[in-house]
């Protein structure tokens, strides 16, 4: 796909580039992701299910309850290698990189983030709450001001948590598109690069999350009308009340779930394009500053040299 990564553009000027790319090579992207696209609707659609509320399956998982633990955690770890192909196969058209080795590093660069945020999470919130309990023991507070005090921690540990994340994301993003770049540069240099332009990378990521929600609210409007019905539906019947739905309409729940992802799929791979031209602009505006950088240092070496 014909693209202009490095450029200095606004937050404006990467959703409107990425949409640009989208529309122009709709076709391509369509034949060459839709496998990864249709195989991640159905996953999705997998893990709808065995979340919903179902007589069948319901009975079925009371009689072998580890084969259904299994299936889930199957379901679950499948949803991950989608996601994963899907990112590959975009940057691969992108890049050209073979899918095979941007595969393998879209799954490393997940299962590290996932393990950091978690390893991170844990000793962040752990050690604040310890921390402030033992403060607010120490200073004999009362019940009530320990519980606003608990949650002003919680809500303190949140903001740390999203604040830490934008600079991942733009560091993440990098590591998928950039081949050279390292692994540990994630949470090293790149995360320190994220947090220059946090406000930038927050903007652009912020802007597209309000686009795709809106889109959605419209796409899953049928999906949304089924699934409430499905789950009131199967309630009922856990509670002993007759199938109140037609004998087609779980088929047809199933279709509606499979195409209503699908389109969905679209819209990350539209948000992916998002983040590959913010990177670009974030790159460029680093290496324009390394530029004025040099710039700045040899006028002064010059300006030494002659007086």
């Amino acid at each position: 796909m014909e693209k202009d990564l490095y450029s200095n553009r606004s937050v404006s000027a990467c959703i409107k580039a990425a949409y640009s790319l989208f529309v122009l090579n709709a076709r391509t992207i369509l034949r060459k992701t839709w496998l990864p696209v249709l195989a991640y609707a159905l996953i999705l659609t997998g893990v709808v299910i065995i979340n919903i509320p179902d007589k069948s399956i319901h009975d079925w998982g009371m009689r072998y309850p580890w084969v259904t633990t299994t299936a889930m955690t199957v379901v679950h770890v499948l949803s991950f290698v989608c996601s994963s192909w899907l990112v590959a196969k975009i940057v691969s058209l992108l890049n050209g990189l073979s899918v095979r080795r941007l595969f393998l590093r879209s799954v490393v660069l997940n299962v590290f983030v996932y393990l950091y945020t978690l390893l991170t999470t844990s000793l962040v919130s752990g050690y604040l709450q310890t921390l402030v309990m033992k403060l607010l023991a120490l200073l004999k507070v009362s019940p009530e001001s320990t519980a606003v005090a608990f949650v002003l921690t919680v809500a303190i540990i949140l903001l740390l948590i999203t604040i830490c994340m934008v600079p991942i994301d733009y560091a993440s993003t990098k590591y998928v598109i950039d081949p050279k770049t390292q692994l540990l540069q994630v949470v090293g240099q790149d995360f320190a690069v994220g947090m220059r332009h946090w406000g930038f990378w927050f903007l652009v990521r912020l802007i597209a999350i309000i686009i795709m929600l809106l889109i959605a609210m419209l796409v899953m409007i049928p999906f949304f009308v089924l699934l409430f019905a499905q789950v009131f539906n199967q309630l009922g019947m856990l509670g002993g009340d007759p199938d109140g739905t037609p004998s087609y309409f779980f088929s047809l729940f199933l279709a509606v779930s499979v195409l209503t992802f699908f389109v969905m799929g679209y819209e990350l791979v539209w948000n992916l394009l998002v983040g590959y031209f913010a990177y670009g602009s974030v790159y460029t505006q680093e290496e324009e500053k390394k530029k004025h950088l040099k710039a700045l240092q040899d006028n002064e070496t010059t300006e030494n040299t002659v007086y």
